[in-house]
C-alpha cells in the first residue's frame, strides 16, 4: 500500500494532542482527522471518530476507520508518526522571522 500523509496542524499547548492528519491510501481513499497523540507512556495514533450512546444511553466513542490488524495498523502509525517527526524538525531548522532595524537618516553610511 502507497501512503501519502499531509499533517494539517499541529500543537503546542493541547496536552496529548500533538497534530492532526489527512492520510491518502493508494489514491483511492482519503482519512481525515487521524490524531498523533503523545504521552508518558509513549506516541501513537488515534483514529477518527464519532460520539454515540450505547443501548443503556451512555455516551461512547467508535472509530470510523480503523486497520484491521496489527500489521496494518503498524505500518499506518509508522508513516503517520514520520511524517509528523517530519513537520517538526521541518519546523525547527527554517530560520526565525526577524525584524528589520531601522537606520535613522543619522547614521546611514550614505551621508
Amino acid at each position: 500500500m502507497k501512503y501519502v500523509v499531509k499533517i494539517r496542524k499541529t500543537y503546542t499547548n493541547r496536552g496529548a494532542l500533538k497534530a492532526i492528519a489527512s492520510v491518502t491510501i493508494d489514491e483511492a481513499y482519503v482519512v481525515h482527522g487521524v490524531k498523533v497523540i503523545e504521552t508518558d507512556k509513549g506516541r501513537f495514533i488515534a483514529m477518527p471518530g464519532e460520539a454515540q450512546k450505547d443501548k443503556d444511553g451512555k455516551a461512547t466513542r467508535r472509530d470510523v476507520f480503523h486497520p484491521i490488524n496489527a500489521k496494518a495498523r503498524g505500518k499506518l502509525e509508522a508513516v503517520v508518526l514520520k511524517a509528523y517527526d517530519e513537520e517538526i524538525n521541518k519546523a525547527n531548522t527554517e530560520p526565525a522571522e526577524t525584524e528589520a532595524t531601522p537606520v535613522s537618516p543619522e547614521t546611514s553610511e550614505n551621508n
